[in-house]
């Protein structure tokens, strides 16, 4: 059946990333061992582009981890400004880690920006773009990196989220 087709995928999917957690995580944590005992700029440099890189195949398993685990809607009314704020704040601590300023700026609707569905998809998705964003200016030099920009606003009867980064 269907359910048992899924429930297959997801324990495959689950050793697979556990396999290649283990050699990223040694990766990860030799990489920031080393970048303590080096004092090149160079070395330096090359340490965190590894770093990064570890963190990005680390979000690149969480997505497939979670695309096997994704389980049937569950509907509620739900209000969109509460969900891109928990979005926000689930990558806030990434953020602030790097260095990277968050920046929500929102227009008072005049409606009530409640929706029905399941608050837990634009939720992720809201977060998978956020993730993107960090993504593009932590791999931006330092004095160039300029803050993320999440806007809210209404527009006629439609609510626009805009999510910009200076990046690439």
């Amino acid at each position: 059946t269907e359910v048992e087709h899924w429930a297959r995928l997801g324990r495959m999917v689950g050793g697979i990333a556990h396999q290649f957690r283990n050699p990223l995580s040694s990766i990860g944590g030799y990489a920031h061992r080393l970048r303590k005992g080096t004092s090149s700029p160079a070395g330096k440099s090359y340490l965190d582009q590894i770093t990064g890189e570890v963190r990005r195949l680390e979000s690149i398993l969480e997505r497939v981890e979670e695309y096997a685990r994704f389980s049937a809607p569950v509907y509620r009314r739900e209000n969109i400004r509460d969900i891109l704020h928990s979005a926000v704040e689930r990558v806030s601590d990434q953020a602030r880690k790097d260095g990277i300023p968050l920046q929500i700026k929102e227009d008072p609707p005049a409606g009530d920006w409640h929706a029905f569905g399941d608050g837990d998809l634009p939720r992720k998705s809201f977060v998978h773009l956020l993730e993107n964003s960090l993504e593009a200016v932590r791999s931006m030099p330092a004095k160039k990196r300029k803050p993320i920009q999440i806007t809210l606003a209404e527009v006629g009867e439609t609510l626009r989220i805009v999510i910009s980064d200076p990046g690439e």
